[in-house]
């Protein structure tokens, strides 16, 4: 017999009606909003796929891994002009280039470097507010080009939180204080740099993402102030904060020079 039939009839269309309604409700409401898209993903400019060096957790990765880096093959052109570029400035305190001329600060190297690989930030960086490497970072951010997730790539642009004590107080508040950029980065957590280091001027030096507590894989990163105790953190992967992949930026039309 139907449903509809006989005496059931008034019943199962006043259950039904409610349930209908419902259904028709929640459809209109839509599903949850979407997230954002993975960096890990396609290059927003080209459609390719970026090969990322590792993607465990730093609790999946064992120590002593054999090293895996990144093969110098697999990476752009973008990429390899970057970390050439980069190299090539290692052991420099001016910063002045080709008629263009950059502070000599960290951020200073990160522009400079970008510059001379065909990619200008200055523009849309004298757009942005605060200190440099915070411009840089609201340049990635305002792009939808940083990220936490995975290991950062040749090219990338890293950011610290905490080098040094900018605003005085003694208190590891200090967000967004140094920044430089990948040469290379392996399997096991270990990210090769160059950064413009206060008195040494443009060094490499390494980092552990994956063991960011053990002194002989991270360079030191805080500026130690005379008289006091080092902080509970002061080394590169200790004070990690994100990375920026900058060198997707490649096809605007605004960064050509």
């Amino acid at each position: 017999m139907s449903i509809f039939q006989g005496c059931g009839t008034f019943f199962h269309v006043k259950v039904l009606i409610p349930c209908l309604l419902t259904l028709l409700f929640v459809s209109c409401l839509g599903g949850p909003t979407p997230a954002p898209p993975n960096l890990a993903g396609r290059n927003p400019s080209t459609g390719a796929s970026p090969n990322l060096a590792g993607t465990r957790s730093r609790q999946d990765t064992p120590t002593g891994e054999k090293l895996n880096p990144l093969p110098p093959e697999s990476r752009t052109e973008i990429q390899r002009r970057l970390v050439q570029k980069a190299l090539s400035l290692l052991g420099h305190t001016s910063l002045t280039f080709e008629g263009a001329s950059f502070s000599s600060d960290c951020s200073g190297f990160v522009l400079a470097a970008y510059y001379l690989s065909g990619i200008d930030l200055r523009k849309e960086y004298a757009q942005k507010t605060g200190n440099g490497v915070r411009r840089l970072y609201q340049i990635a951010l305002s792009h939808r080009l940083l990220s936490t997730g995975n290991l950062p790539v040749a090219g990338d642009v890293l950011f610290w939180d905490n080098t040094y004590d900018a605003d005085g107080d003694g208190r590891p508040n200090d967000e967004l204080t140094h920044t430089g950029i990948v040469v290379s980065s392996y399997s096991n957590g270990r990210v090769d740099y160059v950064h413009y280091h206060v008195s040494r001027g443009i060094v490499q030096e390494s980092m552990n993402l994956y063991q960011p507590d053990r002194e002989s894989l991270n360079a030191p990163m805080r500026i130690r102030e005379p008289g006091k105790p080092r902080p509970e953190k002061w080394l590169a992967g200790q004070l990690y904060r994100a990375y920026g992949r900058l060198w997707y930026l490649q096809d605007a039309d605004w960064v050509h020079r």
